[in-house]
């Protein structure tokens, strides 16, 4: 009876761990835009912030206009609407918020909306 008891313990700890390393496990996603000209990125970065941007990736005359978001598990939410204004990193568009890992069960969240191409003059 007690060695039942005792690998019931053993269990319910195992599970718990597994369960709590899953949920604050961080998660990345990309998605290339208007054939490559552009990517969408967002996620939770090694320093626990959670991001969205989106990054052009040609020189070709085209900007890339959209709003990026972020909201992490305790529901604060951020929202940046901008185009970008050059190639690479200096240029991107991006919004960041803090994740905070209080709410085991929910999910850091990042996306993208109202993206459209815009040809500069």
């Amino acid at each position: 009876m007690i060695k039942n008891f005792k690998k019931k313990i053993v269990t319910f700890g195992l599970v718990s761990i597994m369960t709590l390393g899953l949920s604050v496990s961080a998660l990345a996603a990309s998605q290339d835009l208007n054939g490559g000209g552009a990517t969408w990125s967002g996620g939770e970065n090694s320093s626990s912030i959670v991001y969205s941007q989106i990054v052009d990736n040609k020189n070709d005359g085209l900007r890339h206009k959209a709003t990026v978001w972020v909201e992490n598990d305790e529901g604060n939410y951020k929202s940046k609407t901008g185009t970008t204004t050059g190639v690479g990193k200096s240029g991107r568009v991006r919004v960041t918020v803090g994740a905070s890992h209080s709410k085991p069960f929910k999910v850091e969240r990042a996306g993208y909306k109202n993206y459209v191409v815009v040809k500069t003059k």
